[in-house]
């Protein structure tokens, strides 16, 4: 990984971060995600519903645009499609999807 990748790299994880706190705002305290790359989204032992899967996807969306200056689409066009759920089962599966996608585009 180049420094540039690896500093890319924090900062996709940092807005991961700062997409979970959105998303924390909006649920009950006994629903709300821990900040941590083993967090379950899509997975056994997770309690969220569509809607909080949707808005944390939209609130990463936001968050990669503000950060990297760089639109990604997670919820609503064809490089949607090929994002796999299995890429959706933690948040350390959400934030290295995300950089290989990333790093592809580069």
């Amino acid at each position: 990984m180049t420094p540039h990748q690896t500093e890319a790299g924090s900062q996709i994880e940092a807005a991961v971060l700062r997409a979970i706190e959105k998303v924390n705002e909006l649920l009950p305290e006994s629903q709300r995600l821990a900040k941590s790359r083993d967090t379950r989204l899509l997975d056994d032992g997770t309690e969220l519903d569509s809607l909080s899967i949707v808005n944390l996807l939209i609130f990463v969306e936001d968050e990669l645009s503000d950060s990297l200056g760089r639109e990604i689409s997670l919820t609503g066009s064809d490089d949607a499609l090929d994002f796999p759920a299995e890429d959706l089962r933690s948040m350390g599966s959400l934030i290295e999807a995300l950089q290989r996608r990333l790093f592809a585009q580069q």
